[in-house]
């Protein structure tokens, strides 16, 4: 209807000692209504990740399980699951072509979750992603509801080299379209900071409670 809302947050990520899981920290602080709103993840490859949401009114940290991940991520198109890199094992993947997005040459990949579980939890059929073969991000990625119709389409750009060695890419830009909403949620990073110290005592949920 032409409405919108603006929230802006802090994000920090780290990637964990095995070099694979990564730990995420999400703080809100603006609009007043959710400053303080705080979302926590640490991964685990060889399990289910750890998910916390913090909410100031509340006064306590709420563990999410994995059902939750086809929730609403605080009220935008994203659903906790899709801010989170996903575990590749748990999807059957096939390679369908290449296409171009935006210029880029993509791999356009199919991916079925492996099992009902992991359907239930994802809240999705299938996914079909643009991967960019030159920095291996997402460029697109088309998500289908559990009848198999196209429920959410998402859209990076502003790929930037945020590491050179190893090359490491991010999306400055992300774009969530609902269509059987028409409801619309897009994601800018105003700046990225390389190379920051980030103690693992940022990712606990003593952490996320400070206001």
């Amino acid at each position: 209807k032409g409405q919108q809302r603006e929230r802006k947050n802090s994000t920090l990520l780290k990637l964990q000692a095995n070099g694979i899981d990564s730990k995420l920290l999400v703080k809100f602080s603006t609009p007043a209504d959710i400053k303080g709103t705080g979302f926590l993840q640490v991964e685990h490859s060889e399990g289910d990740d750890d998910l916390w949401i913090y909410l100031p009114a509340l006064k306590k940290s709420r563990r999410l399980v994995a059902n939750n991940k086809k929730d609403s991520f605080v009220g935008t198109d994203f659903s906790y699951g899709d801010i989170s890199l996903p575990k590749v094992d748990l999807y059957r993947h096939v390679l369908l072509r290449s296409e171009a997005i935006d210029r880029h040459d993509c791999y356009v990949i199919e991916s079925v979750p492996a099992n009902d579980t992991v359907t239930a939890n994802s809240g999705y059929s299938k996914k079909i992603t643009w991967l960019r073969k030159d920095s291996f991000l997402e460029a697109k990625v088309e998500y289908y509801d559990l009848s198999g119709r196209l429920l959410k389409t998402q859209m990076t750009s502003d790929h930037k080299l945020v590491e050179t060695n190893p090359q490491r890419w991010f999306p400055l830009y992300r774009e969530m379209s609902n269509h059987q909403t028409g409801h619309k949620t897009t994601i800018r990073f105003d700046k990225i900071e390389p190379d920051v110290s980030t103690p693992d005592e940022l990712f606990t949920t003593r952490y996320v409670e400070r206001e």
